[in-house]
């Protein structure tokens, strides 16, 4: 399974044939995401609970971070509202549940955070004028 080169600003998904691996590409950015072999995939990437498990883990640092600091840090302005890891939150959640209905909405959904992420986010380097 190899995704097509993508343009400039085109994501492209490709789901494989054998167990639930999906490759997302979006310019010269890869991931894969599939399910272990004892769960029917073929373990070629991060399961999709490894991606929600990453996305509580920054979504509790952020947390710290907003919670423990000074109003005036750097760090904690460029973070502010944090909708972005939110919304991922919220879709990993959403994918999780949906899971047992069908498993490519739920493969469909992890897609869509990672593209989400692979947008740049450039809220640390507003803040630090970079």
């Amino acid at each position: 399974m190899s995704a097509p080169e993508p343009k400039s600003h085109e994501v492209v998904v490709v789901g494989s044939a054998a167990g639930f691996a999906q490759e997302i590409a979006m310019g010269e950015h890869r991931l894969v995401s599939d399910e272990p072999r004892s769960e029917g995939g073929t373990d070629t990437g991060p399961a999709p609970y490894d991606l929600l498990l990453a996305a509580l883990g920054y979504s509790f640092l952020v947390m710290a971070i907003t919670a423990h600091g000074d109003a005036n840090h750097l760090l904690r302005k460029a973070i502010g509202r944090d909708k972005k890891g939110k919304i991922s939150l919220l879709i990993y959640v959403l994918a999780v549940a949906l899971a047992a209905v069908h498993q490519w909405i739920s493969l469909s959904l992890y897609a869509l955070v990672a593209i989400i992420w692979l947008i740049p986010d450039r809220r640390i380097e507003k803040v630090l004028g970079h």
